[in-house]
């Protein structure tokens, strides 16, 4: 995806059976894990508060996940803010996941296989 702000946060369960992702944005990359010893329906998957303002970033998230029983990896939402700290308003706005703004590869019905609680989720969707 990409976006204007100057910061981006991913949110999304982290559960036993998530693994490991790769976050790219920008010239950045960075691996982390979406795996919880206990569920966690509102997690805080990535997030990056020092991006430059005005900007155009690009975001991707790539699933690393070898694991047959930790295949998992899901993304709720996006929440973006922009403005600068020279006294612009603040803004945020959350993306959800389901927003024609998300690129889905190879395709969106991939990540579309698991059935579960919609209403933990933002706007009751979950990817």
């Amino acid at each position: 995806m990409q976006f204007v702000g100057r910061a981006i946060s991913v949110w999304g369960p982290s559960r036993p059976d998530s693994n490991q992702y790769e976050v790219r944005l920008d010239n950045r990359v960075v691996n982390t894990s979406g795996f919880g010893t206990e569920s966690n329906e509102s997690a805080l998957l990535y997030n990056a508060n020092d991006l430059t303002p005005g900007v155009l970033h690009t975001l991707q998230i790539v699933n690393h996940s070898l694991d047959p029983q930790r295949p998992w990896l899901r993304i709720d939402r996006f929440v973006v803010e922009s403005g600068t700290d020279e006294g612009d308003q603040i803004k945020t706005v959350t993306i959800d996941d389901s927003d024609a703004e998300i690129h889905y590869t190879p395709s969106r019905r991939v990540w579309l296989n698991e059935t579960g609680d919609q209403n933990a989720y933002h706007d009751g969707t979950f990817q």
